[in-house]
């Protein structure tokens, strides 16, 4: 956990100040320190929530020619463009980045945070944790994700809306898909310890369709819902929570449109669609995602809608076998996008 001491500094439009937003940085390092931190904030009563939104960029972008272009370092070791000045004094980034530079007094570099093992496992990023292989020391049903720890501290924050979602593409490259889970079999995040209850909701396909009843009433999936509760089996009980849960999420998201119509991109503004961009492809060799900025608006409106914690993968980024070309025609075709 990263604290800088001194005097406290403003708060940004989100009251949070830029000390709190470091403490906030150093989450992932700190495993279940941010369960502490949440727990701290729902025994404060505060009536402002917060949600995540954690993008996870497989296989790392490059410093150099991004937030850390080493300008005045040997031809060798800086970064292949020019640096340009941010809002902030002494912090350059790469001359791709220019809309990010005009904004970087609204977020915060954290120079500190580094990989804790040298794999390409997602299973790091997602957790906060070192593992993602067997033998790695695990506790007894494994590490949860950051949205599992959200989900089972936090819950959901309104009726008919989950508190965890994980709004990436299916990749091809395995280690990318090893969000907590050993054989990346799967395409969700692992709750670990939280247990099933916490599983995110994953986004695979169009599932509008499946969130909203179709010829059937409220009174008619009211007895239904009676019916199912009489005829629990004793192993279903013996399970734990997790089935009543998932059952509990799927009859308040049944009978609720607000996470259905969060999903339904048509009634966005146009315009708002057209200021995220278009996606752009990312070549399959490198099995990351692609460049869906979409899926960005989709994460904003899942938490205008009450969802606590949203996930979403953004690009390939594993250019160091430059399986497409030299990392300077790399950075001018995807950092753009990016910026």
């Amino acid at each position: 956990m990263l604290t800088i001491q001194g005097k406290r500094l403003r708060s940004f439009c989100d009251h949070l100040t830029r000390r709190d937003f470091l403490r906030v940085g150093g989450l992932g390092v700190g495993g279940l320190t941010l369960a502490n931190l949440l727990a701290a904030e729902s025994q404060a009563a505060t009536t402002n929530d917060h949600s995540v939104v954690m993008i996870y960029l497989p296989g790392g972008p490059t410093q150099h020619e991004t937030f850390d272009p080493k300008p005045h370092a040997p031809i060798e070791i800086r970064g292949s463009f020019g640096p340009i000045s941010t809002k902030v004094p002494g912090m350059q980034f790469c001359e791709l980045l220019p809309k990010l530079s005009s904004m970087s007094d609204k977020f915060s570099i954290v120079r500190s945070l580094v990989g804790m093992a040298n794999r390409h496992e997602s299973f790091q990023c997602y957790t906060g944790r070192p593992g993602g292989r067997n033998g790695d020391g695990e506790p007894s049903g494994g590490w949860p994700t950051l949205g599992s720890v959200v989900s089972k501290v936090l819950g959901p924050s309104r009726n008919g809306v989950v508190p965890y979602i994980d709004a990436s593409p299916e990749m091809s490259y395995t280690p990318y898909r090893n969000r907590g889970i050993h054989d990346a079999s799967s395409a969700i995040s692992w709750p670990g310890i939280t247990g099933p209850a916490h599983v995110p909701f994953a986004l695979e396909g169009d599932v509008k369709d499946d969130l909203v009843l179709n010829g059937i009433d409220l009174t008619r999936l009211a007895d239904r819902r009676s019916l199912l509760t009489s005829l629990q089996s004793v192993e279903q009980i013996a399970a734990g929570e997790g089935l009543d849960d998932y059952q509990q999420q799927a009859f308040g998201i049944l009978t609720s449109s607000r996470l259905a119509e969060a999903m339904d991109l048509e009634r966005e503004d146009p315009r708002s669609i057209e200021r995220y961009g278009k996606t752009q492809a990312t070549d399959p060799s490198f099995g990351g995602a692609p460049q869906d900025a979409t899926r960005f608006l989709m994460a904003r409106r899942l938490v205008e809608a009450g969802v606590r914690c949203v996930t979403v993968s953004f690009g390939a980024w594993d250019w160091h076998a430059n399986r497409e070309g030299p990392i300077d025609q790399l950075s001018r075709k995807y950092l753009p996008v990016f910026d």
